[in-house]
């Protein structure tokens, strides 16, 4: 704000639609004038507010996010698309708890899972709270609302035995130890990419997971913690793994691309469904650090300690998939029950 050589004040804001706007005012003081700009930004917004559509403040909340990790803005990309093609030419003032209720309604209808919908929600709530923030509206259509309850919940799956079997016979190659590692560490992608060899402890047979790469536009950068706190952590690796990585204890990291670089997210990618066509097996790096959960449990380890090499801030993860597992260790043991009184008193 300043004061023109002809008395007036002046002050250049910014107006929802992103464009500039000058203010003037013709108040005698500093503080009449600002009173005074306050309640004609008031006005704009209010004169605005009606004619603010749902896709407009919806591209402006996904530009506010373009510096994030850029596998949440993979993730926020589908909830972003979905919203804004079912609320496509609705004014944001106009949108109510109900209409969001309608929207889940639908995808309930469609046949999504549980954990798409509450995606998708979460992100409904993101947009209403930006927004919100910049006083678009003054109350969110979220606030209120909850998910359906009758929506199915999809169980993450491990990778099949068979392919495990055929990740431990491929480790001739620098892709075919890093999907050994995924499999007998529980590694996300990033943080077994990040891993150098001050994080193996030879003697004690250990890895210490704390840090991981994200990607932003595809290139890598080092990010100085894991996904959560509790993604710190160090847990025990085999003879077979460190005899394996002991050929880059010289370089910076473990995993390095031919350039002696971190690997961009394409290039791993395409590096990994090329490794899956070579030896014939299906599974993501997310499934493998399911199978690692699995083997956990097969193992006995106790579900506090599978919380704590696994790095789940919530032990209900954690115990979640153990129970998952029971029920199915469950049912596997009943069927061979089943079997066996079938085939010695029935054959």
């Amino acid at each position: 704000m300043k004061k023109r050589p002809d008395g007036r004040w002046q002050k250049r804001i910014t107006l929802p639609s992103g464009k500039s706007k000058l203010l003037y005012s013709s108040a005698k003081t500093e503080k009449a004038a600002i009173q005074d700009f306050n309640s004609q930004m008031l006005n704009l917004r209010r004169e605005s507010e009606d004619s603010l559509l749902f896709e407009a403040v919806a591209e402006r909340w996904m530009d506010s996010n373009r510096k994030i990790q850029s596998n949440t803005a993979k993730g926020y990309k589908p909830c972003y698309d979905a919203a804004v093609a079912y609320f496509s030419g609705w004014k944001i003032s106009e949108i109510k708890p109900a209409h969001v209720l309608a929207y889940l309604d639908d995808l309930e209808e469609k046949g999504y899972s549980k954990k798409t919908v509450k995606n998708r929600l979460s992100v409904l709530r993101l947009i209403f709270r930006h927004a919100k923030i910049n006083q678009d509206i003054e109350y969110s259509p979220c606030s209120d609302v909850s998910l359906p309850k009758n929506l199915s919940s999809t169980k993450r799956q491990s990778a099949s035995k068979e392919d495990e079997q055929k990740i431990c016979a491929s480790t001739d190659s620098l892709i075919g130890i890093l999907a050994y590692t995924y499999l007998t560490t529980g590694c996300r992608r990033g943080e077994a990419l990040a891993l150098t060899p001050q994080d193996i402890d030879i003697e004690n047979k250990t890895l210490s997971i704390n840090k991981t790469v994200e990607w932003i536009n595809s290139a890598p950068r080092i990010k100085p913690s894991p996904k959560t706190e509790a993604g710190i952590r160090t847990i025990p690796i085999t003879d077979k793994l460190i005899a394996l990585l002991s050929p880059f204890m010289t370089q910076e990291y473990i995993f390095l691309n031919e350039k002696g670089k971190l690997f961009g997210d394409s290039h791993i990618t395409k590096m990994w469904n090329r490794y899956k066509k070579q030896i014939g097996i299906s599974c993501t790096p997310h499934e493998l650090r399911h199978s690692y959960a699995t083997i956990l449990f097969d193992a006995g380890i106790d579900v506090k300690t599978a919380q704590v090499w696994l790095g789940h801030a919530d032990i209900n993860t954690t115990l979640n998939i153990y129970t998952h597992l029971s029920d199915r260790k469950r049912e596997e043991s009943a069927r061979k029950l089943s079997d066996y009184f079938l085939t010695t008193f029935y054959s």
